[in-house]
């Protein structure tokens, strides 16, 4: 904080890394350098926006289809193997 003391109250461009929240608002800046600025211009006085999409659980889960998760195993394997006969078909996979 030292170093920076001197630009409090001041225009400064601060150089570094912004991290976003998944929401994607700003979380905060990792910065590499601040320094002064004379740019009296709007373009660099805003936080620059998110370049991904704001992440959605409702987009990121899929539903189980006919050939997805469980429902693909359900009523397809009979049960009534023997525990040998369920080994031999393992050891013949590899």
């Amino acid at each position: 904080m030292a170093s920076i003391a001197d630009y409090l109250n001041q225009r400064v461009l601060v150089l570094g890394r912004a991290i976003y929240r998944p929401s994607g608002k700003l979380l905060r800046i990792d910065a590499e350098e601040v320094s002064a600025t004379i740019n009296d211009g709007s373009f660099f006085s805003t936080i620059p926006s998110s370049h991904t999409r704001k992440f959605s659980l409702r987009n990121t889960i899929q539903g189980q289809r006919d050939r997805l998760g469980i429902s693909a195993i359900i009523g397809k394997w009979p049960g009534d193997e023997t525990d040998e006969q369920i080994e031999l078909a393992l050891k013949e996979l590899n």
